[in-house]
């Protein structure tokens, strides 16, 4: 009896061990799910991991434009090194710019100016250097936007230089000084300077022509206004010819009478490759190079009824050219502006634009001094450029 009671004991632990095994074998697939899952997931993140460093991510939208971050990752390309104008195909319809900003060579950064390019991202020349030799709060530091690709005012202060001056540190604009309590007064200036890497002979003779010396001033009360519009210089504008280094040792000296000529709606200067070599090298001899260092008038802030400190843009520009066709490729225009003491203290120089070549084609040679946190704040492009003749 005792023995017949056990066996019912022993088969029922026997059943009870046998419907355990059955609910285990029943929470077996979940976690089989459950593991599944996790290795679906881990394959996941190798195909993204694939994704990110290899050659899966979609190169192209449904309408053939380039997604350019994903093209940048499938070539494993470092944002902050690499040249990337590889990536934008010129037979492409369009571009997608995310993230940036993408270095790329110059020929690229001027393709992509006239392209069809959406996105929030930005591109910016490979060598652009960002000069901040000055305590200036708002330095140019060479980004393009998406949104500023088309807006050559933006662009002046991105682009790089396209010859070297004996100044060789001006490789792109700098923004400098921003107008302080100190100043009264500003004048547009430019220079006329030989190109240091093709430079002309000294028996060489070029004809250069000046027109339209411009400066723009911004207020937030009055807008954009001109403070300078002069469409013929006078002949002491422009007759200085300053030897270099940039030394008062080493002087300047006057363009003769008889080589300056008004014609028409400009100024011709008639000169020859030894100006611009540096005269008076005999007894100065720390002279090594000339230019034509030349200004529009120096006006008071008061004159228009604004303080320097409520000055917040500005902008100079001036048209420039040069006759003899057999000169392209010798000469360089540059710009800048000028901020001064009335009691003749300090000088502080604006900001510096670009080179620009000098062509038989006039130019409007111009700069600013509207850095890229306040540009959408202060500069009106459109505007801008309608008063510089640009458009």
């Amino acid at each position: 009896m005792n023995f017949d009671r056990f066996l019912h004991v022993l088969l029922a632990t026997v059943l009870c061990a046998a419907l355990l095994a059955a609910v285990g074998c029943e929470t077996t697939p979940s976690g089989d799910a459950s593991s599944t899952a996790s290795a679906a997931s881990d394959a996941s993140s190798a195909v993204s991991a694939e994704s990110d460093d290899g050659d899966l991510l979609p190169e192209t939208d449904e309408r053939g434009y380039i997604l350019v971050n994903n093209a940048r990752k499938n070539r494993d390309l470092t944002m902050s090194s690499d040249d990337m104008s590889a990536l934008f195909d010129r037979g492409a319809p369009g571009f997608v710019i995310e993230n940036g900003p993408y270095l790329v060579d110059l020929d690229t950064l001027k393709f992509l100016s006239t392209a069809k390019v959406e996105g929030a991202g930005s591109v910016k020349y490979i060598n652009y250097r960002t000069l901040h030799s000055t305590s200036q709060s708002d330095p140019f530091d060479g980004a393009v936007p998406v949104s500023k690709l088309n807006d050559p005012v933006w662009l002046c202060a991105c682009y790089p230089s396209e010859a070297t001056t004996f100044m060789t540190t001006r490789v792109n604009a700098e923004n400098m000084y921003s107008p302080a309590e100190k100043h009264n007064m500003i004048l547009p200036i430019g220079g006329i300077y030989r190109n240091e890497d093709n430079v002309p002979a000294d028996d060489a003779s070029v004809t250069i022509c000046i027109k339209d010396i411009r400066l723009l001033l911004h207020t937030k009360e009055k807008g954009w206004f001109y403070a300078n519009d002069i469409g013929v210089p006078s002949s002491s504008m422009v007759n200085n010819v300053y030897n270099l280094p940039w030394l008062a040792e080493n002087g300047s000296w006057h363009i003769p009478s008889s080589q300056i000529k008004k014609v028409d709606d400009h100024i011709e200067l008639s000169m020859t490759g030894a100006d611009f070599a540096g005269k008076y090298k005999e007894t100065r001899p720390k002279v090594e190079a000339s230019l034509i260092h030349f200004w529009g008038e120096n006006v008071a802030f008061e004159d228009f009824g604004v303080k320097a400190t409520d000055v917040d843009g500005v902008v100079a520009a001036y048209t420039a050219w040069i006759k003899e066709a057999d000169m392209v490729g010798h000469f360089v225009g540059t710009i800048g502006a000028d901020l001064r003491e009335r009691d003749r203290g300090s000088t502080d120089q604006v900001f510096s634009g670009y080179n620009y070549l000098l062509t038989t084609t006039p130019r409007v040679i111009y700069c600013h001094n509207v850095g890229p946190k306040a540009y959408d704040s202060v500069m009106d492009s459109a505007k801008v450029q309608e008063m510089l003749g640009l458009k």
